[in-house]
């Protein structure tokens, strides 16, 4: 990869960190799934209203931009100027497909050119992380080119990996969609790739996450120093077909699940940035779902500093009910209320509260 666009890939790794910080934690009622000892139906529409909208807010608008928040672990603020002084436990879905697509793009010169053997469809490589352990990758080529090309794959053996404070341990696949363009050459290429969770387990030394689930991502670089970076739940198995995945994370009897999900970020050359996301949200931790979609992209600067400063966020939930999350600038953020589901109207309530405030209500559920 040349050095300009290696660069903006690795300044991209480093913000999408602290966008799409996916944070994970063990439930402080240690069973979110009952209500006075009787189970609840997680697969239900969860009725909205102004006593439970910051707490469901906050855990919706953490998934569309990026972080869900499982409980007591982890005090993580999105993108806050005043970060936590422990690092949490952060699983980060667009930070990890990064990584994996930097093992893709600098992992096969050296599988390949590990032996002049033609013939090789396997050469396992192994690369130390920087917190310790290591990524075992085994190496597909497919057409036998010696080359990055559409139908390769990789699959990767996390073993006690630990990046960024999280340690990782066990098994992703990457198989490359298409290619267009050379990443270690072009300023401007197209990576689409498949990832498969299997059972991946995330922890920090003391709490544990599953993360099981396949996404599709693809990453687009520009000469004017745009990355693209778009991805989704729904697998395209060609021919104008989908297929319905999902992204679970789990700890003890606690989950969160998002399907029909899907998100596009990009960061330009001067530290803007434009983010939109859909999907449905299930969580035990919620006791039902709600569905959501940016209504006005979320708009901001630099931000790995910076929460948005623009941008709006539907939720709907049972019977209709809704809450219309616009945002006021990077710090002040206002939600409108429509617990009846009647349509947005004079009678609804409008509450006026934070990022940090949405985040601390969401990590008390």
């Amino acid at each position: 990869m040349n050095a300009e666009n290696w660069v903006r890939y690795e300044k991209t790794k480093g913000w999408v960190f602290g966008l799409m910080a996916l944070c994970f934690v063990a439930c402080g009622g240690g069973g979110g799934d009952t209500s006075g000892g009787v189970p609840v139906d997680t697969t239900q529409p969860l009725s909205l209203t102004d006593t439970n909208a910051r707490a469901i807010s906050g855990l919706t608008v953490e998934a569309a931009v990026g972080g869900i928040s499982l409980g007591s672990l982890s005090d993580v603020v999105i993108a806050s100027t005043t970060p936590p002084i422990r690092a949490d436990v952060s699983f980060n879905i667009l930070h990890l497909a990064l990584d994996m697509a930097d093992h893709v793009l600098t992992m096969p010169p050296q599988a390949m050119n590990a032996t002049a053997d033609a013939s090789r469809a396997l050469v396992p490589t192994s690369v130390d992380c920087t917190g310790g352990g290591t990524v075992m990758a085994s190496w597909t080529d497919a057409d036998d080119d010696n080359n990055l090309s559409a139908g390769d794959g990789i699959t990767l053996f996390f073993g006690s990996c630990t990046e960024n404070g999280l340690t990782l341990n066990g098994e992703s696949d990457v198989f490359i969609l298409s290619l267009v363009g050379n990443p270690s050459m072009d300023l401007s290429w197209t990576m689409a790739c498949r990832l498969n969770f299997n059972s991946l387990q995330a922890t920090d030394n003391v709490d544990s996450v599953e993360v099981i689930g396949t996404l599709d991502v693809t990453l687009d670089t520009s000469e004017s120093g745009a990355m693209t970076i778009d991805l989704s739940t729904e697998i395209d198995l060609g021919s104008g077909t989908t297929s319905s995945s999902f992204l679970y994370f789990g700890e003890g009897v606690d989950f969160t699940e998002l399907t029909l999900f899907s998100a596009s970020l990009q960061e330009n050359a001067d530290g803007s940035f434009t983010l939109s996301s859909q999907g449905t949200l299930r969580s035990s931790l919620i006791g039902g779902t709600v569905t959501f979609e940016t209504t006005q992209e979320m708009t901001g600067n630099d931000f790995e500093l910076n929460n948005p400063s623009a941008g709006e966020l539907l939720i709907i939930g049972k019977t209709n009910s809704r809450v219309a999350l616009r945002v006021v600038d990077d710090v002040v953020v206002e939600l409108d209320i429509d617990a009846e589901g009647d349509g947005f109207d004079a009678g609804d309530i409008t509450q006026t509260t934070s990022w940090d405030e949405l985040s601390a209500a969401a990590d008390s559920l």
